[in-house]
């Protein structure tokens, strides 16, 4: 599992190789501070669980996906 501790208000993950993750469960929890997210380049084709990837995000205004 990947979990982040995020400080700022903001994370660009473009750079982050998640090829080979299968569990994104909580992934950001209560993350209070982060209002800004960029997970377009995120390739979840493996990932089988992200339940509650952003419980308790309750900041989070801005979210950049890809579907």
């Amino acid at each position: 599992m990947i979990y982040f501790v995020i400080v700022n208000h903001s994370l660009d993950s473009s750079n982050f190789n998640i090829t080979n993750v299968t569990e994104m469960k909580n992934m950001f929890y209560c993350c209070k501070s982060l209002t800004n997210l960029n997970i377009f380049s995120f390739n979840t084709k493996n990932v089988i669980k992200m339940v509650s990837k952003f419980t308790k995000c309750r900041s989070l205004n801005s979210i950049n996906v890809k579907f």
